[in-house]
């Protein structure tokens, strides 16, 4: 097995090595229905807003977010799980 750091800095090109390292680890601030990524491993990511809407239900959440090139892309959350009510999640959005 090599190791990540040998086969990035192999690469010949930025787009090979991109590839390589193409996941996010972001951490975010939940306050009332206003979600803010403070730290990711993807530059463009930190500020992002993603404003979260929770379908009636509450088993799904869905946040505005974008791809790298700040296109809108919607994102959809099937929740497993929900400690305390889910409708906390989103105060105050529901969409069908």
């Amino acid at each position: 097995m090599v190791p990540l750091i040998e086969q990035v800095s192999g690469c010949s090109r930025r787009a090979e090595a991109a590839a390589l390292l193409d996941c996010e680890m972001s951490i975010g601030r939940v306050r009332a229905d206003r979600w803010e990524v403070v730290r990711s491993t993807l530059p463009h990511r930190v500020g992002a807003q993603l404003p979260p809407e929770l379908r009636r239900g509450g088993d799904w959440l869905r946040i505005r977010d974008t791809d790298p090139q700040g296109r809108a892309r919607p994102r959809d959350w099937q929740l497993a799980r929900v400690e305390g009510p889910a409708r906390l999640l989103a105060v105050g959005s529901t969409w069908r």
